[in-house]
């Protein structure tokens, strides 16, 4: 049976996803495969994406097929397991960024932080990525769009990175 205390000490988000999958169908595993080949080929669509956007058609066109034949990626999968979410969140996070390193909206940031606590919330790597990320985000868009808009921006991506997992976190050492 499971415990009757609440889980303060693993990250939350996969759990959720399976809970919220089990609300919605049962707990079927062909579900739970669903979601994954989902989140599979989100990270695909969004690895093209940022390749096409740096790199031209072409390497996005490479990165997608890489991706999609990549053999632990199609491993994952198709199990229940946390890194095909953490891969499709820091993949998203990554677009975002490189959306917002063309274009001065604050918006890109935005969805980019929201990527990065969701994979702190997935995998516990993301601490140290959703510290690195705004710091890169803010060297790379400074001298496109000036220290003036681009700190602003990736002390928002931050922001947005560090309020969720920091309640996360004191939630945690309260509990």
């Amino acid at each position: 049976s499971p415990p009757l205390e609440p889980e303060t000490i693993r990250t939350p988000a996969y759990p959720v996803l399976l809970s919220g999958l089990y609300q919605v169908v049962g707990i079927r595993p062909h579900g739970v495969v669903a979601i994954q080949i989902a989140l599979s080929l989100l990270t695909v669509l969004a690895g093209y994406r940022i390749a096409s956007l740096l790199f031209g058609a072409r390497a996005g066109l490479l990165t997608a097929i890489f991706l999609t034949l990549d053999p632990v990626s199609l491993y994952y999968s198709q199990v229940m397991l946390t890194e095909t979410l953490f891969g499709a969140a820091l993949t998203l996070a990554l677009l975002w960024m490189v959306h917002g390193s063309r274009d001065p909206s604050f918006s890109y940031p935005c969805w980019a932080g929201i990527c990065l606590a969701l994979a702190t919330y997935t995998r516990p790597t993301g601490y140290y990525l959703g510290m690195l990320f705004p710091v890169v985000f803010f060297v790379a868009t400074r001298h496109a769009h000036g220290w003036r808009r681009a700190l602003p921006s990736a002390v928002l991506m931050w922001l947005l990175f560090a309020v969720p997992v920091g309640a996360w976190q004191i939630h945690n050492y309260l509990s």
